[in-house]
């Protein structure tokens, strides 16, 4: 657990240069597939140095992907609307949860754990490939400093095409 929390740091202190320098798509992509390669690896490994090493990708990949995240919903979303989007956003997403956790339990107790976290890991990986396929890919949001622009000027959508009202 110790070993994973490096990951959250790392992940802190890189958030910033990462999205500016591949933009909001490729960090988040790229967040995913650290996440979905973590969990596949805890599926096949038996050391624990390189269990820890994957937790503390996982957990990297986990910071990075929830700073990307935040960050565009306060970019794109009007200030007087931003607790409720955020709310929503909390809500929506952890909502599943504890469905996924009663399913992975019980697909874990007649699978077993490391066949499970492998396919956990492989749905990841799926879930970039489909990524991949779609604008996400190409996606520059990287904040209004790097954009040039000034607070409150126009918020742009999260594929960067359309100005917001």
């Amino acid at each position: 657990m110790a070993v994973s929390g490096l990951g959250v740091v790392a992940a802190a202190l890189a958030a910033g240069p990462l999205r500016r320098t591949f933009g909001f798509g490729a960090c988040w992509l790229g967040s995913v597939a650290m996440i979905g390669a973590a969990v596949g690896g805890t599926g096949v490994s038996r050391s624990v140095v390189v269990i820890a090493l994957l937790a503390a990708v996982f957990m990297f990949g986990m910071t990075l992907g929830g700073v990307c995240s935040m960050t565009l919903r306060q970019e794109v979303t009007p200030d007087h609307l931003l607790g409720r989007v955020t709310a929503a956003f909390w809500t929506v997403h952890n909502a599943s949860g504890p469905v996924g956790a009663a399913a992975l339990t019980v697909l874990a107790d007649r699978h077993g754990v490391p066949r499970v976290s492998v396919a956990g890991g492989v749905f990841c990986l799926l879930i970039v490939g489909a990524g991949l396929l779609t604008p996400l890919r190409g996606s520059r949001i990287a904040g209004p400093a790097a954009k040039g622009s000034v607070a409150g000027s126009p918020a742009r959508d999260p594929l960067g095409e359309h100005p917001r009202p």
